[in-house]
């Protein structure tokens, strides 16, 4: 009502004004999402929302193999995952989840939605040994919005040449168990989407709870981190999405330094 207002008193076009109307829309919308959230945990006890949030969460995290053993092996401990690590996103057209060049802390679990990926310049790594920075010189802010301008299709919010990632898919691994990852690319939503996002601090502190399962974690990251060095490039992207057919992965950055293995 106010954006109507606001735009015919100024003579605003009206293509415009509708553009106005459909960010305030959205954004609406996801507030109202995240207010009901809010509401459910004030609501009920914490025990209460544990069960509830396993329920709700752990089909979409034990998708990926490792995590699906967990909840085998260590209940427990995948419950609090569920409960304590893990974050609902919804995201809607064009919503980025993270950028070329940031510092990934979560792992990002497809629930629903269609979510596009697309690899950034070959300026960017994505990680370190032991380092807090990509190597050379960290894009300024006008630099990243000329690089998220020029791969975008004037009529999409969809950045070109992108890979499509879909339900039961996951990108970003590599931040839960790599020292410093820095993503190697952008991730937009290209439809109405829930993402489940896994936070690395979060799984370290809940793993230092439970020995049996730490050990666990610390063996699989150790062979996650050797496997990852020994592809020819980085990504975001799972190493089965990644895939071409042929081991290797075309549409990803070249390594500079290996990776190392975090440590909580």
């Amino acid at each position: 009502e106010a954006v109507s207002s606001y735009c015919a008193s100024h003579g605003i076009r009206a293509n415009v004004a509708v553009k106005m109307k459909k960010y305030i829309d959205r954004e609406e919308e996801k507030r109202r999402y995240m207010q009901s959230l809010e509401l459910l945990q004030d609501a009920l006890p914490p025990e209460m929302l544990r069960m509830l949030f396993h329920s709700s969460r752990s089909p979409a995290l034990c998708v990926h193999g490792f995590f699906g053993q967990l909840r085998c092996k260590h209940p427990a401990a995948e419950a609090d995952l569920c409960f304590l690590a893990l974050t609902e996103m919804r995201c809607m057209p064009g919503d980025s989840v993270f950028s070329t060049g940031e510092l990934g802390s979560r792992m990002y679990m497809v629930c629903s939605g269609r979510l596009a990926y697309q690899l950034g310049r070959a300026q960017f790594r994505g990680a370190t040994a032991g380092s807090v920075a990509p190597k050379g010189r960290v894009p300024t802010c006008s630099q990243l919005v000329a690089l998220l301008k020029g791969s975008y299709q004037s009529q999409s919010l969809v950045p070109m040449n992108s890979k499509m990632v879909d339900r039961g898919e996951w990108l970003s691994e590599a931040a839960l168990w790599v020292s410093a990852w820095y993503h190697v690319g952008q991730l937009v939503a290209a439809s109405n989407s829930q993402v489940i996002a896994v936070d690395a601090d979060a799984l370290g502190k809940i793993l230092e709870q439970d020995g049996s399962a730490l050990a666990e974690v610390i063996l699989y990251a150790r062979y996650f981190v050797e496997d990852l060095n020994s592809l020819p490039s980085y990504s975001d992207l799972a190493a089965e999405a990644d895939d071409n057919g042929t081991g290797s992965r075309d549409t990803a950055q070249p390594k500079s330094l290996p990776v190392t293995v975090i440590s909580w």
